[in-house]
């Protein structure tokens, strides 16, 4: 299990890694401390990989990893505040991304690649994604000690 986590952060690294350097050649960062994304990218893999690993234990074939797919990753990804401020969404989608992962995600590589770091706030969304990714592998490490011990 974490085999399989440190191959997902490693991959989320390498693609975080790319992403700064276009976005940088392109000039869409502004401050020095977006570098700090490297961090956070895989961070956010992380508390997405880590539930779902847990998940993982207990089905049987690949087919609902596509309804997750299609009925979390997707809704999330657009309710997340990339393309849109989540402030513009009715207020229980509002509360709904304020809870997820993503947005906290998306929040602190924004204030990162702006250079307007906002220290209590950040080190919240930072804590949040840490504690997601600490329940995730502690629920994962349940399922797989019991799913080897049948």
């Amino acid at each position: 299990m974490l085999g399989q986590l440190t191959w997902i952060a490693a991959r989320v690294l390498l693609a975080t890694a790319f992403y700064l350097a276009a976005s940088s050649a392109f000039g869409a960062v502004r401050s020095p401390a977006a570098a700090a994304d490297l961090v956070v990218g895989p961070l956010v893999g992380l508390a997405f990989a880590a539930p779902v690993c847990a998940y993982s234990v207990h089905v049987r074939t690949d087919q609902p990893f596509a309804v997750i797919f299609r009925l979390v990753m997707l809704p999330l990804f657009l309710f997340s505040g990339t393309f849109f401020p989540v402030s513009e969404l009715p207020s229980a989608l509002r509360y709904l991304a304020y809870a997820l992962p993503l947005w906290h995600g998306v929040q602190l590589s924004r204030d990162l690649y702006a250079g307007h770091i906002d220290g209590p706030a950040d080190l919240g969304h930072l804590a949040y994604l840490v504690a997601v990714i600490a329940a995730g592998a502690l629920l994962a490490r349940h399922s797989y000690r019991r799913r080897l011990a049948r």
